[in-house]
């Protein structure tokens, strides 16, 4: 009995990272990174060095994330594959915890940070104004907070 089909042998460390590598392309979808892909315009040493130096478990992961927030002033899709890649933290842990908490920017933020108090007492003295006249003078709205240049960005406190 003959057959056509060629069976390659693969090592459970082998299977698991390929698991690993698609989990963290399904995950990096649902954030928004279209196929998960890297492409290749972050330089990726420093997810490497952080990871060395905070650690490599799941209760060393808001730690990292601030180190890279810090580092790039977002979460890269390519550091957050490499930090899957380089620990012990899964994708779906990297992808709950990133969006669970507001302070965590999966998209380029500006140079500046224009912080408007939306606190009780600052609403009622207009912060909602205040908010909305930095939104026009910037050219930004409640769904586009960075200008094209990457240079400012508006985000209301408290929200």
């Amino acid at each position: 009995m003959s057959s056509d089909v060629t069976t390659t042998a693969v090592t459970d460390e082998e299977a698991l990272q390929a698991l690993k590598a698609a989990q963290t392309s399904v995950a990096l979808q649902q954030l928004g990174y279209g196929n998960g892909e890297p492409n290749g315009r972050v330089n990726l040493d420093f997810v490497d060095r952080v990871v060395a130096e905070v650690g490599h478990t799941r209760d060393a992961l808001i730690p990292l994330l601030q180190a890279l927030q810090t580092h790039y002033r977002y979460l890269p899709p390519e550091a957050l594959r490499r930090l899957c890649e380089r620990t012990e933290i899964t994708p779906a842990a990297v992808v709950g915890v990133s969006t669970f908490y507001g302070r965590f920017r999966h998209q380029p933020v500006g140079k500046h940070l224009i912080r408007v108090c939306h606190g009780t007492a600052c609403h009622v003295k207009g912060a909602r104004l205040v908010t909305e006249a930095l939104f026009r003078h910037l050219g930004l709205s409640e769904e586009k907070d960075t200008t094209d240049e990457v240079i400012i960005t508006s985000r209301p406190v408290g929200e």
